[in-house]
């Protein structure tokens, strides 16, 4: 009798868990011109055209408990080929998470991208940041 009612305690605390459980998702297919830019100590800048004219998509999983929010994201982009065939050109992986007190959220995220060709582009970020709601 004690291990049913441990049993049934643990599934009723479950249950009252995974109700206040909020999952969201979204998927976001578009295109994205972007150049990236560098200066370098004399002051000419080199730019790159190689992420341009790239299509992407975009699947986001998150899930919401009381003031917490934790998320994740991935950001394919493609290169055109034919009407028909894309390939995949570069990945963009973040993870983060945001906690909300009144008007004030803590935030932290990380951020990496990886080639999937040879051209072997990378960059990566630990973003740490507090938002404040204004109205």
């Amino acid at each position: 009798m004690k291990n049913l009612i441990v049993l049934l305690l643990f599934l009723f605390c479950s249950i009252q868990l995974f109700s206040q459980l909020k999952p969201g998702a979204s998927l976001e297919l578009g295109y994205e011109d972007r150049v990236i830019a560098l200066r370098d100590k004399f002051g000419i800048v080199h730019s790159s055209s190689w992420l341009n004219d790239k299509e992407f998509a975009k699947i986001n999983l998150g899930m919401k408990y009381k003031k917490l929010h934790i998320y994740t994201d991935v950001k394919t982009y493609f290169a055109y080929e034919k009407f028909y065939r894309y390939n995949p050109f570069q990945a963009e992986y973040k993870v983060g998470m945001q906690y909300q007190i009144k008007c004030f959220s803590f935030r932290a995220e990380h951020m990496c991208s990886h080639s999937m060709e040879d051209k072997a582009f990378q960059d990566a970020y630990d973003r740490f940041s507090v938002v404040i709601k204004l109205f």
